[in-house]
């Protein structure tokens, strides 16, 4: 079928094929974006776990570390 042959208000073949394949391409998109947003929601939840963690080293454990003595004392270097 030509463009000269379509039905008046019927868009051409392949301005459907176009149609079709940029609906293709906006589900792609969309799922592309959910997927990177679940891998952010995953990244920063990593994160934060992170941090408390570096948190709970620094402020409870770090003072307990410093009363113990150190290796080479342990060893008999000093």
């Amino acid at each position: 079928m030509s463009a000269q042959s379509a039905l008046p208000g019927q868009p051409t073949p392949s301005v459907t094929d176009t149609i079709h394949k940029l609906q293709e391409r906006l589900m792609e998109a969309e799922n592309t974006l959910q997927n990177l947003v679940k891998t952010k929601v995953t990244l920063e939840h990593d994160l934060s776990v992170k941090a408390n963690s570096l948190f709970l080293d620094q402020e409870k454990c770090m003072s307990l570390r410093k009363s113990f003595p150190s290796m080479p004392r342990l060893v008999g270097y000093t």
